[in-house]
């Protein structure tokens, strides 16, 4: 009898968010993926991407609050960012971050949620 084994290897590599986080420099506090913080001052929006083949590749990042763009930039995996919303708003919002490559698929990370007075 003839017996056929398959084998599937994906080539390339994908995105990864290493970090992603809201930071209240002032209190020291610090809120990632699907928790919650309350600040008084401007949140401070930090993260890492990186490869699953560590090499260096182009990405597009566009960081998103309530649902709006706040923020783009264009890079190269390994990628550390960091932005200071300074925009006066008050209430409750969420940010999430956007990020892609021609070669790396989508990357779209769950919500991390500010409560500003």
């Amino acid at each position: 009898m003839f017996q056929r084994h398959t084998l599937c290897i994906r080539r390339g590599f994908r995105l990864v968010l290493d970090q992603f986080q809201i930071k209240d420099v002032p209190k020291g506090h610090k809120a990632v993926m699907g928790e919650e913080i309350r600040m008084d001052s401007s949140p401070v929006v930090e993260g890492r991407l990186s490869a699953t083949d560590g090499g260096h590749h182009p990405v597009a990042v566009l960081i998103i609050r309530g649902g709006k763009p706040v923020w783009s930039f264009d890079g190269e995996t390994p990628l550390n960012f960091q932005f200071v919303d300074s925009e006066p708003w008050t209430g409750k919002t969420f940010y999430r971050l956007d990020a892609g490559g021609k070669a790396s698929g989508q990357l779209l990370s769950n919500p991390i949620f500010v409560l500003r007075k």
